[in-house]
């Protein structure tokens, strides 16, 4: 972490190599602990070893799948090598795996500045959730997405059927109240 701070003041990619060094070195000593491959496939991205980068996250996502950090981190990298349609996909599952990031700063920045990637990942989204899932986690996360885009129907019921399935959860209730702030 020292180092990638360094290296991000000094632009100095000898801080790169000494941290892809000791992440190669701990992956070596214990190669199950897979965030230390995803720390390294982002040194080595840096480091101008995009291919390798980029193959260590395709793994890491087709074995993770539900870990939207590795989504977020090779969508970086797809945008950056300017493959769209690859990046947009990977954004779009981790916005499905954590709402949340709708609402983030960063990525109403990213929004800002790139109005196609947007779109495309807010149709694929739409693609994949206009279909309600029976997980009502699922259900609660699709419904939260309904309701940043502002379509308080879809996350009305989504929302609904997620609590009838599973009513402890809190959010689901939270969402609900705002939406009956604003049919009032």
């Amino acid at each position: 972490v020292l180092n990638w701070r360094h290296y991000k003041q000094h632009e100095d990619k000898a801080f790169l190599r000494e941290s892809n060094k000791y992440l190669t070195y701990v992956i070596n000593k214990n190669n199950r602990d897979v965030q230390f491959q995803n720390y390294q496939a982002i040194v080595q991205y840096y480091l101008d070893e995009r291919a390798t980068a980029i193959c260590k996250l395709e793994n890491l996502v087709s074995r993770f799948p539900y870990n939207a950090s590795y989504h977020l981190n090779l969508a970086n990298m797809y945008y950056q090598e300017g493959k769209w349609e690859s990046a947009a996909f990977n954004y779009s599952e981790a916005i499905m795996l954590i709402p949340s990031i709708l609402e983030s700063e960063t990525w109403h920045q990213f929004a800002q500045q790139n109005d196609y990637l947007v779109k495309y990942v807010t149709q694929f989204i739409k693609n994949t959730i206009s279909t309600k899932p029976t997980n009502p986690i699922l259900l609660a996360k699709y419904g939260k997405i309904w309701y940043l885009w502002g379509n308080y129907a879809y996350a009305k019921k989504f929302l609904l059927e997620a609590i009838t399935l599973l009513p402890n959860l809190e959010m689901p209730w939270y969402y609900l109240l705002e939406i009956a702030k604003r049919e009032r």
